[in-house]
């Protein structure tokens, strides 16, 4: 059985990969990394932050025609009760266009009874940064990424079962860093050149950088764990492999 598990950066997959024995692999312009979990391969795609980013990544994603679809990452809060490094998982999930992308019930009722917690999730096109903005998109999900829709309408137009599993990385009350959409490149990658300007430029609001990595770091090792239990216990509830099709 073939896991396809994306992330948008390194850092949210960094510690999962310190978890668990990855290996890089050669060429491409994505990058990815595979590892086995009792017979389970599990491959990783990092598409960069973003729609477009996700987009241009699917045919990486999708390109040995995996069994299994995951969109992983971090994802904002926007319902009042998620809190810092608790795991969600899609319920339901759509983007701009408001369209939701069919969830696999079978990996859902897989997650929920590893603890996560079931939330209707939206794709924003660009991070939500502030408080109000998160209040006022509580009212359409209850968490906010920007890369699981894309990926997720892909796979399910594909046929392949597909989850976004995520661990809430700042809460509905939380501003984050005002320059944040501003330090992402067009390829959907953290310049840090432009990371730098924004410190130099609003060095009072260094603090929330500060806050914004702690409390990464915290749902990126929450999420690291949940995921190694996940694909362990995927593994064993499916009789299905890739050699018996």
């Amino acid at each position: 059985m073939v896991v396809a598990v994306t992330f948008a950066l390194h850092a949210e997959f960094a510690p999962w990969r310190r978890l668990r024995s990855f290996r890089r692999n050669s060429g491409g312009r994505v990058p990815t990394y595979s590892t086995q979990a009792r017979g389970l391969h599990v491959q990783v795609v990092l598409t960069g932050v973003g729609r477009r980013a996700a987009t241009a990544a699917a045919d990486t994603v999708f390109r040995d025609r995996p069994d299994v679809c995951i969109a992983s990452g971090l994802a904002g809060g926007l319902h009042e009760a998620l809190r810092v490094a608790e795991i969600v998982a899609s319920g339901s999930v759509h983007g701009l266009d408001r369209r939701s992308v069919p969830i696999d019930p079978g990996l859902l009722a897989l997650a929920l009874s590893g603890g996560a917690c079931s939330v209707a999730l939206y794709s924003s096109p660009r991070i939500v940064v502030t408080a109000e903005e998160k209040r006022r998109l509580s009212g359409v999900a209850d968490a906010v990424d920007m890369e699981s829709a894309v990926i997720l309408a892909e796979s399910a137009r594909l046929g392949i079962p597909c989850l976004a599993i995520r661990s809430i990385s700042d809460t509905s009350t939380v501003d984050l860093p005002p320059d944040l959409n501003r330090m992402l490149t067009e390829l959907g990658h953290i310049s840090p050149l432009r990371t730098m300007a924004a410190l130099v430029g609003r060095p009072h609001h260094a603090w929330r950088f500060v806050r914004m990595a702690r409390d990464g770091r915290r749902a990126s090792m929450a999420l690291a764990a949940f995921l190694d239990s996940y694909v362990e216990r995927l593994s064993a509830a499916s009789p299905c492999r890739r050699d018996a099709k």
